[in-house]
């Protein structure tokens, strides 16, 4: 009888544990979003972004292309931002935090005079992306510099072409 109880006591311990690790997955992976902080901002002028998504791969590519006769300053880490129908909300990392995690970068990038830009987002520290249209906002170095602003984009609702007759 005593071996018994034992049994059935390490088989609801290891039940309680597999279900508090379904749980915690459950958390950091859930889609969280926090309301965008560049709604209103001052959107600068003269600079455009190409995106280009790669679901597959879980990639989003951008060019950032500077139009002005201005070398033109912004923060390397891009806001991606979800349209929940009437307003722009920040996708959260997967622990919960803002892109810059509370404070600013300390560096500050520059496009040149008529030059351009290419990078990378990281989506590795983000929950997986819902279907939807997003942005990407670059913030200006300074708190109140304008921002730079992709025109919005598609995740997750590309038609696929069917290829049978």
């Amino acid at each position: 009888m005593a071996d018994r109880k034992k049994r059935i006591g390490i088989i609801v311990g290891i039940v309680v544990v597999v279900l508090l690790l379904c749980a915690l997955y459950w958390q950091v992976n859930r889609f969280k979003l926090a309301p965008s902080l560049y709604e209103d901002a001052e959107v600068m002028q003269g600079v455009t972004v190409q995106v280009e998504t790669d679901e597959e791969s879980n990639k989003i590519t951008y060019v950032l292309q500077n139009h002005t006769t201005e070398e033109v300053d912004y923060d390397g880490i891009p806001a991606l931002e979800y349209r929940d129908g009437q307003s722009w909300q920040e996708v959260m990392t997967k622990l919960g935090n803002r892109r810059f995690d509370g404070g600013r970068t300390a560096i500050g990038y520059f496009i040149a005079p008529m030059g351009t830009v290419s990078g990378e987002v990281d989506l590795e520290s983000l929950p997986r992306l819902k279907d939807g249209t997003y942005r990407l906002v670059f913030p200006g170095v300074w708190e109140n510099d304008p921002v730079i602003c992709s025109e919005p984009f598609q995740w997750g609702t590309q038609i696929t072409e069917n290829t049978t007759a």
